[in-house]
């Protein structure tokens, strides 16, 4: 599978712009869609507040999170058991007219984030033709450590592959998905923005046909406010043997995606 990097610029700035963010939890999704809300594209009215894990909010609209939850729900499909094909009836494609519909009239760019919307992107695309999609990925290791901190403890320790096969599903679906529709996708490193913000929201706002800035960035940004307070946080040497179970069992296939999603990203070049 071959992948190579295409992100088209829209040369006039958009009458509407309607982006759905996904990418594997703990990529850096929250804080680059508070970024984007924070610049003018309304990411929710009604947003999932704060946890320990995630003081500074989460911004996720709660009716598309409430509706994807639902959709799984109903094919006996959750977040440890992440399998490609569930049932989504035509009242769900109604639905998800009516949601976009409704935003429509109330913002001109606008969006929403849910880390598992990657599962979703075939289904609104074909809600609405001109929709984009911006996927958020990071280092496996990275995201394998703090997915090992946060998770309750069941899930360390009853789902211990969950986070591994998580990750890897998540990203091939985004990556799969750009393959058969190219230009409606564009993939970011959390690393990345982090690194050359001035470079990557330039890109990113080309794509969108958005105006962005990196002063809003830099208002975001702060790395001491965004250590979130962990409770009953495990020892890191029991972080570290988790790490390396979770590669032992699908580290090549990680290492492969990884390259594949680098190879199809803002800002590397």
């Amino acid at each position: 599978m071959m992948h190579e990097k295409s992100i088209p610029v829209r040369g006039d700035t958009p009458e509407r712009a309607i982006l759905c963010m996904a990418g594997s939890g703990r990529s850096g999704t929250s804080l680059v869609a508070s970024f984007l809300h924070k610049s003018g594209i309304m990411m929710g009215n009604d947003m999932r507040g704060p946890t320990h894990s995630n003081r500074l909010g989460y911004f996720e609209d709660m009716d598309f999170l409430d509706f994807h939850k639902g959709m799984l729900s109903r094919s006996g499909v959750d977040r440890y058991t992440p399998w490609l094909e569930f049932d989504i009836s035509e009242n769900d494609f109604r639905y998800g007219q009516e949601l976009i519909e409704k935003r429509n009239k109330e913002h001109v760019h606008w969006g929403w984030k849910d880390p598992r919307a990657t599962m979703f992107m075939d289904f609104w695309l074909k809600v609405e033709p001109d929709i984009r999609f911006l996927v958020m990925y990071r280092d496996p290791s990275e995201v394998m450590t703090s997915m090992y901190r946060e998770q309750r403890r069941r899930i360390r320790y009853r789902h211990p592959t969950y986070a591994p096969r998580t990750w890897i599903v998540n990203n091939l679906q985004a990556l799969n998905f750009s393959q058969r529709h190219p230009g409606s996708v564009a993939f970011l490193d959390l690393r990345t923005i982090k690194e050359k913000p001035r470079e990557v929201i330039g890109e990113l706002s080309a794509w969108m046909g958005v105006p962005l800035s990196v002063d809003v960035w830099n208002q975001v940004y702060k790395p001491s406010e965004l250590r979130a307070v962990r409770q009953n946080r495990l020892k890191e040497p029991v972080i570290s043997n988790l790490v390396r179970f979770a590669h032992s069992c699908y580290g090549s296939e990680m290492r492969e995606v990884y390259k594949l999603l680098c190879a199809s990203s803002l800002g590397k070049r």
